[in-house]
């Protein structure tokens, strides 16, 4: 392994040069200034990690292929000239402004050379959906706890005076206030998105691997899969409720605030257990060690990863079974 220095190369009528498994871990910016003719380049199989080239605006062809780039200089975009570049990293590819510019390396889902929210329109569109989502479930938490505390009515039926019961509306603001903690807990998703994007900027092509693969994209994804799965229980259950109220008015299913409380107990350790199989098969069993999207949802290529189209298919039957699991426990 060593540096290629400029004092190495000084032929002004060289147009061909192979550097090819040499080892190289560095190139210095003034190397191939003496090489005023060169038109092919070859340093692909090198130890190649700073990306930060100077000297190819008159090149025509580049091979720059298996070599273990970390760094990008993204001020590279006005210097990288070359006709032809041939390589295994779609990130070099993202560089290559010019139209007149050829690729080998085209970037494939989920990876692409766009920001992770890549308009104006995305990131607005995403903040608005924060703000309107903390407001609202914030004002329908409220409106729950302030009527969970009223006291019960006083009403007059036959000339006595007796306290109405209010265990079936206990039942329904329970299963509310929960909804509101579950779409609070989307919404810090949204905002995690929104911190992410902000931190890496036009850099997050270059960064894109090792977001996918982070701590914080991971559990992004888990916790939009427990939302999503916890949000589909919530609301079949109130569906169920609603209807055992109506169906069977003597039934404790949609009266009892503590048997409820049980099912969504139930119903939220569930919740948790999938995404935690669903990631531990992903990144062990199936060797992923990146999330399928940019977004960090368990969607997107499915094409390889068995896990996620089992989760997609469990995902589409859970819709149906849910309102007939609710009605069988009546």
């Amino acid at each position: 392994m060593f540096k290629l220095k400029t004092e190495c190369l000084q032929s002004y009528k060289l147009q061909i040069l192979v550097l090819k498994s040499n080892e190289i871990s560095s190139i210095q910016p003034d190397t191939f200034s003496g090489l005023g003719k060169l038109q092919v380049l070859d340093l692909s199989s090198n130890r190649l990690y700073d990306f930060s080239f100077s000297f190819l605006a008159d090149i025509s062809l580049f091979y720059i292929g298996n070599n273990t780039f970390g760094t990008f200089n993204k001020d590279m975009r006005d210097s990288l000239g070359a006709d032809m570049v041939l390589g295994d990293d779609f990130r070099i590819c993202c560089l290559l402004t010019e139209s007149t510019s050829v690729c080998s390396s085209k970037p494939v889902w989920p990876h692409s050379c766009k920001k992770l929210l890549n308009s104006a329109f995305f990131k607005a569109f995403i903040l608005t959906g924060f703000i309107c989502i903390v407001l609202l479930n914030i004002l329908s938490l409220i409106v729950v706890i302030s009527q969970s505390w009223n006291k019960p009515r006083v009403v007059e039926k036959d000339g006595v005076f007796m306290a109405s019961k209010t265990k079936t509306s206990k039942v329904f603001f329970t299963n509310t206030m929960f909804i509101n903690i579950n779409d609070l807990l989307f919404a810090s998703q949204l905002i995690s998105l929104l911190f992410a994007d902000n931190s890496h900027g036009e850099m997050f092509v270059f960064y894109a691997k090792n977001w996918l693969s982070s701590v914080p994209c991971k559990a992004l994804g888990f916790l939009s899969t427990f939302v999503l799965f916890e949000s589909l229980f919530l609301l079949n259950l109130i569906s169920v409720s609603r209807f055992v109220a109506v169906k069977y008015p003597f039934s404790n299913f949609s009266k009892e605030n503590k048997q409820i409380l049980r099912f969504i107990g139930i119903g939220t350790f569930v919740s948790l257990v999938i995404p935690v199989c669903i990631l531990l098969v992903y990144q062990f069993a199936e060797k992923q060690e990146q999330m399928p999207s940019p977004g960090c949802l368990l969607l997107g290529e499915t094409r390889r990863a068995i896990s996620i189209k089992l989760f997609t298919g469990r995902q589409c039957l859970l819709v149906c079974q849910m309102p007939a699991v609710g009605c069988l426990q009546v």
